[in-house]
């Protein structure tokens, strides 16, 4: 977990890849980083804002076998710095290395963190004190939205990565929660927070 001193009290939780960065598979080098448009934009407009901008993801890649936690910090730490030279940050990030029917053993476990388990978001909440009534999380898969619910967050699917799929599939089948808002991406749903909260920019 890589985080910046502060007091805010609520925050956006977001997803990583398919929401923050684009959907590349099991990214397992730096170099293959590459952010949606305005991304970087949205996550500046949070670290403005009165919200905590804190990442939150999957990263069964790990209990797989296809690359190591080391891997998985490294990227990390390239996604701050790409943020940083543009004047913004993630306030804290939080990853998941497990899967139940994994390739590693001590990864194979059920594990309360790995999305749609609320693990990552609690942990947040320790860290950082958050208040979850009046936070939101974004992402762009239906255990996502299914997170959101069960820690008592507004849950923001967004198109981009699976979202389009994930979407379709849910008007479709009509199982599981459904998200409070669809946007078209992470720009578009900070920007409808900013709206809501009233927060000027």
């Amino acid at each position: 977990m890589d985080q910046q001193p502060t007091k805010k009290s609520r925050a956006v939780f977001l997803d990583r890849d398919g929401t923050l960065i684009e959907e590349k598979g099991y990214i397992s080098d730096p170099s293959q980083v590459s952010f949606f448009q305005r991304a970087v934009e949205a996550i500046l407009a949070l670290n403005q804002s009165p919200f905590l901008a804190i990442m939150i993801s999957n990263q069964s890649g790990v209990a797989r076998g296809y690359f190591t936690e080391s891997s998985v910090c490294e990227i990390h730490s390239h996604i701050q710095s790409l943020l940083e030279t543009r004047g913004a940050y993630l306030d804290g990030i939080y990853y998941c290395p497990h899967l139940p029917e994994g390739a590693i053993p001590e990864y194979r476990i059920q594990c309360s963190c790995r999305k749609p388990g609320i693990g990552m978001v609690e942990a947040a909440q320790r860290d950082f004190g958050i208040e979850r009534q009046g936070s939101y999380l974004i992402g762009d898969k239906l255990a996502d939205i299914e997170t959101a619910g069960r820690a008592g967050l507004t849950g923001m699917l967004v198109l981009t990565g699976y979202g389009t799929t994930e979407w379709e599939r849910h008007v479709r089948e009509g199982t599981g929660p459904g998200p409070h808002l669809v946007c078209k991406d992470l720009w578009t749903a900070v920007e409808w927070i900013m709206r809501k909260e009233n927060i000027q920019r």
